[in-house]
């Protein structure tokens, strides 16, 4: 199983993750048959050696064997790094699905560069091979994105869990499309994908099976970019001030301008996903870059990366962006940038000396096995002091921010050697700004001589959820929606940031917003269906997958019954669904809110025989959002949903008789009666 706090591949024998030392639950037992089945968005890869049967004709078995077990290795360890499922390993192809059994809010991205690493292997092992295959070995690779249903397929205890749709066969067809060393990717993940990668437009591909020809790229390169520079919506022309944190913004600032005194603070930004925490902190450099102290400060901004958490990732970080050091360069060249960086801002030989030896370990460029230079149990205490020296050399210079964002993908040496330089310059000029997201807990970062001052983001209300909208599209202009489109699209974003903006990026992409000659935007539709954009289904499902089964099982089954419901009712519906402990879980995770109680007596139809409901409180629950809703409805395979929702029905019929004297009862019935198990089960009384 993973860790939920830093993902880190935990045997399902440990009491407490290797990675980060957090307590661990149980295991959930894997899914058994097609029960456990769901449907969601994925993104799937296909990756086929080019020419492997000519190679196989020239090659002897025993070496035929020896290339696919080097070609599988090397895939499956792109496949594992990306925490993708590796569904099938046949001949020279492998099939890699992101996004199931367990999603995350960047699969279509992880799929893209797991593309690229995969022809980097594949031109590594063609090196290895040159001198007996005489030709060079390439991939051709397909990516496409689209809704799946995942589950084991069969009964048996041997079942394989797999993922079936037309998203499957489409990718199968793109990557028999693609040329030597070629991914060509589909509209839909390009569309997902365009702010981070380079493409080539491929044109329009007929594909053996399709009715209609596809339009297709062809993938380049990535972007080098920070994940938050791909947020947002102003490469519309969409920009907004910060909205409805001033107070939050307030407190951030009154601990940072205590550095000016040469007072060290550190500042954590707590919240779910699109709340608000980067643009906080991006309201608070921009006060900082006025205020009086601040004026040579040095800003060093450092994202933790999803992608499996790295030893010293944050101090890599820190590394790479202050003395320009390129992924891509040397262990020679990047001590050089450092040690040139570090002459330039007044360090002396004996501080250089200290240093640069170092520089190989943190940036993972040199190993403690290879070399005797430093002893492994010394390296943890030699990179605290070359980190501090660092440090210390900078705020000889001026105040010095550090901020360090999405703290809960970082490994644990990094969060613990927060709090003990703090501690170290506790009396320089050093502000620190965390940002995470449950389970991230900032207690981790408390100081023994430096306070942690912990803000929590809450959704913004409609409100301010409304005056964000507004200031898109500017305050002062008059609204491209109709009052009930732009209800219905801050309903949807549940006061989250991230989901407003993606909201109207759908909307623009599906020519739904447009921009006329004259700069303004309109709307040509009228009000309807908002969907989910497909990148904060992945965010939101990548949090429901990591619920306990039984706790995903309960918020599927609210789902069915609406945004609001009541507990008596899920209790009624589903059983199991309705454990007091279960829906505590999920509030605590943020996708359920309590609403209170409420007394709701009914009065049975005299002419029928239905059962009342009691006249005892029943507690209320509300999604967090439209959207947590929506994700966890569509979550449920149809036939589930057909099933929970005739039952349903059944209840409230029983409840308020087969003529309800009230209208939302009433609608209520038919809504759950039309989406049952046949139309027949609508009384005729109606």
């Amino acid at each position: 199983m993973k860790c939920g706090r830093c993902q880190f591949d935990v045997s399902v024998g440990f009491a407490f993750c290797p990675g980060c030392g957090l307590k661990l639950a149980a295991a959930a037992p894997a899914p058994d048959g097609g029960a456990d089945a769901d449907r969601r968005a994925a993104t799937v890869l296909f990756a086929d050696l080019s020419g492997f049967t000519a190679i196989s004709e020239r090659l002897d078995p025993e070496d035929v064997r020896r290339l696919q077990t080097d070609l599988f290795g090397a895939l499956r360890g792109v496949i594992d790094r990306f925490d993708a499922y590796p569904e099938k390993f046949i001949g020279d192809a492998v099939v890699a699905v992101f996004g199931a059994p367990v999603a995350h809010e960047d699969d279509p991205q992880r799929a893209l560069r797991a593309a690229l690493e995969m022809h980097a292997c594949a031109a590594e092992l063609s090196e290895r091979w040159r001198d007996q295959l005489g030709a060079p070995l390439a991939l051709h690779i397909g990516v496409n994105t689209g809704r799946v249903v995942a589950g084991r397929l069969g009964t048996a205890a041997d079942a394989a869990y797999a993922v079936t749709g037309d998203a499957v066969n489409t990718a199968a067809r793109l990557q028999s499309a693609a040329g030597p060393a070629q991914t060509l990717v589909s509209a839909a993940t390009h569309q997902l994908t365009e702010r981070e990668f380079g493409f080539e437009a491929a044109g329009m591909l007929a594909l053996k099976g399709k009715a209609e020809p596809l339009q297709v790229y062809r993938l380049l390169d990535v972007h080098d970019a920070r994940p938050t520079d791909l947020r947002g919506l102003a490469a519309q022309g969409l920009e907004a001030r910060l909205v409805g944190r001033d107070a939050e913004l307030a407190q951030v600032l009154s601990a940072a301008l205590r550095v000016a005194d040469g007072r060290a603070q550190v500042v954590s930004l707590v919240a779910q996903a699109g709340v608000g925490k980067s643009r906080l902190v991006d309201a608070l450099l921009e006060r900082l870059r006025g205020a009086a102290g601040f004026a040579q400060a040095t800003v060093r901004r450092v994202v933790a990366s999803s992608v499996g958490p790295r030893p010293y990732g944050l101090t890599a970080g820190l590394f790479l962006e202050g003395y320009g050091i390129a992924p891509t360069d040397s262990l020679e060249l990047a001590r050089a940038k450092v040690e040139h960086g570090m002459r330039a801002i007044g360090a002396g030989d004996a501080e250089i000396e200290l240093v640069v030896p170092v520089v190989g370990y943190i940036l993972g460029l040199q190993s403690v096995e290879r070399s005797s230079e430093i002893e492994p149990e010394r390296l943890k205490r030699q990179i605290a002091m070359t980190l501090r020296t660092v440090l210390e050399r900078r705020l000889a210079n001026g105040p010095l921010v550090l901020v360090l964002e999405d703290l809960q993908w970082a490994d644990a040496a990094s969060i613990e050697a927060i709090p003990t330089l703090a501690d170290w310059l506790c009396e320089r000029s050093l502000l620190v700004v965390v940002t995470g997201r449950p389970p991230f807990d900032p207690a981790a970062l408390d100081c023994g001589r430096v306070p942690n001052s912990v803000v929590r983001l809450e959704p913004l209300a409609d409100d301010a959820t409304l005056s964000l909208l507004a200031e898109f599209f500017g305050a002062a202009a008059e609204s491209p929606f109709e009052p009930g489109l732009q209800e219905r699209i801050v309903r949807q974003a549940g006061g989250n940031p991230l989901y407003l903006e993606e909201v109207v990026r759908g909307l623009i992409s599906n020519g739904v917003l447009t921009r006329g000659a004259n700069g303004r935007w309109r709307c040509d539709a009228a009000a309807g269906n908002v969907e989910v954009p497909s990148s904060i289904e992945g965010l939101l499902l990548s949090r429901m997958d990591r619920l306990p089964a039984a706790a995903r099982r309960t918020l599927q089954s609210a789902a069915i019954l609406g945004p609001l419901f009541e507990s008596a009712l899920l209790g009624a519906v589903d059983e199991a669904a309705a454990d007091p402990a279960l829906l505590a879980l999920l509030c605590d995770a943020e996708l359920l809110a309590p609403v209170g109680a409420v007394v709701k007596p009914t009065e049975p139809d005299p002419a029928s025989a239905s059962v009342s409901a009691s006249a005892a409180p029943a507690l209320r629950y509300r999604f967090a959002s439209t959207m947590a809703h929506d994700v966890a409805y569509q979550n449920l395979l149809l036939r589930r949903r057909t099933e929970l929702h005739q039952r349903a029905g059944t209840v409230l019929e029983r409840m308020h008789g087969t003529r309800p004297a009230r209208l939302d009862d009433l609608e209520a019935l038919g809504h759950h009666f039309s989406h049952g198990t046949t139309a027949s089960a609508v009384p005729a009384t109606w």
